[in-house]
Order: C-alpha cells, then sequence, then structure tokens
C-alpha cells in the first residue's frame, strides 16, 4: 500500500514556538481552505490558498481533516507539543 505524499512548502522557521491557522469556507460548492503561520499570532503569513478540500457525504460521510503531526524526516524521534487547539466558527 503505497500513500501519496506531496511537500507544497518547505519555510525555516527560528522561533521555538509557531502557531497554524486554517481559514475554511464550507458553503455549498467551495470547500476551500487558506492555510497560515505566524510565531507571534499577530502577523500571518500565508502558506496556500484555495486548498481544494475533499467531501462526499454521498459515499463515505467523510472529508478532509485537520491534524498536526510530528513526521521524522532525517532520524527517528522528535515530538510535537500542542497547547491548544480552537475552532471558531462564522455564519453568513
Amino acid at each position: 500500500m503505497s500513500v501519496k505524499k506531496e511537500e507544497k512548502k518547505r519555510i525555516p522557521l527560528n522561533s521555538d514556538t509557531v502557531y497554524f491557522r486554517i481559514d475554511a469556507d464550507f458553503n455549498l460548492g467551495k470547500d476551500l481552505a487558506d492555510f497560515y503561520y505566524s510565531t507571534d499570532q499577530k502577523n500571518w503569513t500565508e502558506m496556500a490558498k484555495d486548498y481544494k478540500m475533499i467531501f462526499d457525504y454521498r459515499r463515505f460521510f467523510m472529508g478532509s481533516k485537520f491534524a498536526i503531526f510530528n513526521y521524522a524526516t532525517r532520524n527517528l524521534g522528535g515530538f510535537v507539543d500542542v497547547d491548544f487547539f480552537r475552532v471558531n466558527t462564522i455564519s453568513e
């Protein structure tokens, strides 16, 4: 079994802390997400725009999921310490 993987962007950081933000549009026919990062929660840098999320309720009732994980590429080990995860919804 193979897993499709594609690195979209690599960003060197000089901070021990990084914040991630995803703005998603789940309106009918949209299902788009914009991804951002920040080291201070004030200045946000866009990483990807209009990423097409996959959602098909007619077949499996599942879609794109948001996750944070550690993927070691050189040596075994490492960790990710997630202090909080917040979801805000905006209704139009």
